[in-house]
C-alpha cells in the first residue's frame, strides 16, 4: 500500500467507469476497494466522468532532466492549455504546452524573491495568476501566469486564527479551501451540513473547489484502488459522485478538468491532466466569492475552550510521538503511518479515551491528530515535507 499523504487541492489542486470514463468502475458501487477509512455515502443525483485517457501526461522514469519529477507538490492547467508543475525537489515551476512539451522553469532554491525552502503547494490565486506555499519560508509567493514574482505573503498562526492558510480542522473534518478566514462561513456552514462521517474518530477530508463544491473522499488518496468521492452543494446537498482512478492524487478540480499527480508501480512522480465529463446539461458551480490567500482577516472557526488538563495530556502523548518518530527514522529512513506499533516499542501507554490517527507518513514527513472522544478537543501536529498551508513545521496546534 502506499504510504498516506496529505491532499493537496489546488489545493490546489480530481471518477466512475462509463464509456468515457476510467474503465472498471461501477457505478453504483464504494469504489474504495475496502481501503482506509469509508465515509458517508449519500444517493447519487450525477455520475461524473474523466476520460479513459489524460489529455496530458507529464513525466518519465528515465529520460531527459525536465521530464523527471520529484516531489510534483502542485500543477494546474492554464487557459492557454500550458500546464504548470511545481517540482518540489528542484524548487521550481516547470511549464510544458498542451502536448506535455517542456517550455521553460522559474524559480531556485534560496530565500529570496521568488526562491523556495520547501515549496509544498501550487494555486491560482484571484487574479487568474499562480501562488505557491512554501513551509519552510511559512509564505506564499504569487506570479503572474508567466513566472514573473510578484509579491511574498507570510502566514503565522496566531491565537485569535490557528489556520490562516487553505487547510483547517472543523470537527472531524480536514477542509481544504480556497478561501481567507474571513470568508469561511458559507463553508463552515456547508460542511456542518454534511451527513457524518461512518467512521467515529476519522479526521474526514473535504476539498472545496473554486466551482463552490464539495468533494468528500471515502478514503485518502492516493491508494492503490480507486477512490469514490461524493460531491455537494454549498448547501450540503449531494449532487454527483465521482472516481478517481489508482495512485492519482488531484491537484486542482476545475469545472471541466481535473490535475493531479499519479505514481506509477515504481513511485515514478507523473502528473496528468484529465477531463472532466458531466451529463450535458448538468448546471456549472455558483463559484466562490474569495479564492486562496484573498479576502478580509479574521473570522475564526468559533470554537469552546477544552480542558485544560485534557490538552496537556494530548500535547504529552503528541510530544512522545515526535521522539519516536524520530527514533523510527534513524533505524529505518522513513516515518511510521502505525501508532500502535510506534507506541508499543517504546511500551508507552496511550491513555483511555484519546485516539490518535496519523494522517500521512512517509520518507519526508508526517502528521497526526490526537483527540479525546468525551470532550471533542483534538491537537494536530505536520513535521516535515508536505506540511498543509498555514501550519507550522513541528508545532502543535490544539482546537
Amino acid at each position: 500500500m502506499l504510504p498516506r499523504s496529505p491532499f493537496r487541492p489546488g489545493w490546489p489542486l480530481p471518477l466512475l467507469a462509463l464509456a468515457a470514463g476510467c474503465g472498471g468502475g461501477d457505478p453504483g458501487g464504494d469504489g474504495d476497494g475496502g481501503g482506509g477509512a469509508r465515509f458517508g455515502s449519500p444517493p447519487v443525483v450525477e455520475a461524473w466522468t474523466l476520460t479513459e485517457s489524460p489529455l496530458v501526461q507529464i513525466g518519465v522514469r528515465e529520460g531527459e532532466e525536465p521530464y523527471q519529477l520529484h516531489r510534483a507538490q502542485g500543477s494546474v492547467l492554464l487557459e492557454d492549455g500550458r500546464v504548470v508543475v511545481l517540482n518540489g525537489g528542484s524548487q521550481e515551476l516547470r511549464y510544458y504546452d498542451r502536448e506535455g512539451r517542456y517550455l521553460g522553469a522559474v524559480g531556485r532554491q534560496g530565500e529570496g524573491p521568488g526562491e523556495f525552502q520547501w515549496p509544498e503547494g501550487l494555486r491560482r490565486s484571484a487574479d487568474g495568476g499562480l501562488q505557491v506555499w512554501d513551509g519552510g519560508l511559512m509564505r506564499l509567493s504569487r506570479f503572474d501566469v508567466e513566472g514573473g514574482f510578484r509579491e511574498s505573503v507570510r502566514l503565522q498562526a496566531t491565537g485569535a486564527e490557528l489556520f490562516p492558510g487553505d487547510d483547517w480542522i472543523l470537527g472531524p473534518n480536514w477542509v481544504v479551501s480556497p478561501v481567507a478566514p474571513g470568508a469561511r462561513t458559507p463553508i463552515r456552514q456547508a460542511v456542518e451540513a454534511l451527513p457524518p462521517p461512518d467512521s467515529v474518530g476519522t479526521l474526514r477530508i473535504v476539498r472545496v473547489t473554486p466551482q463552490g463544491r464539495l468533494w468528500v473522499p471515502r478514503s485518502r488518496p492516493p491508494a492503490d484502488t480507486p477512490i469514490t468521492w461524493d460531491v455537494y452543494d454549498l448547501s450540503g446537498r449531494a449532487v454527483a459522485r465521482v472516481v478517481t482512478p489508482p495512485r492519482f492524487q488531484p491537484h486542482e478540480i476545475g469545472e471541466a478538468h481535473v490535475t493531479g499527480l499519479f505514481l506509477d508501480e515504481m513511485d515514478v512522480n507523473v502528473v496528468r491532466v484529465y477531463g472532466l465529463v458531466k451529463p450535458p446539461r448538468s448546471p456549472p458551480g455558483p463559484g466562490l466569492n474569495t479564492r486562496v490567500g484573498e479576502g478580509s482577516a479574521g473570522g475564526a472557526v468559533p470554537r469552546p475552550a477544552p480542558p485544560e488538563e485534557v490538552l496537556a495530556e494530548v500535547r504529552s502523548l503528541l510530544k512522545n510521538m515526535a521522539s519516536l518518530q524520530e527514533i523510527h527514522y534513524s533505524q529505518h529512513y522513513t516515518y511510521t503511518p502505525d501508532p500502535e506499533a510506534l507506541f508499543a516499542t517504546a511500551r508507552v501507554r496511550v491513555p483511555d479515551g484519546i485516539a490518535v490517527e496519523i494522517l500521512f507518513a512517509g520518507s519526508e514527513g508526517w502528521a497526526t491528530r490526537v483527540s479525546h472522544e468525551t470532550s471533542g478537543a483534538a491537537c494536530v501536529m505536520a513535521y516535515g515535507f508536505y506540511v498543509p498551508m498555514g501550519w507550522q513545521p513541528g508545532a502543535v496546534i490544539c482546537l
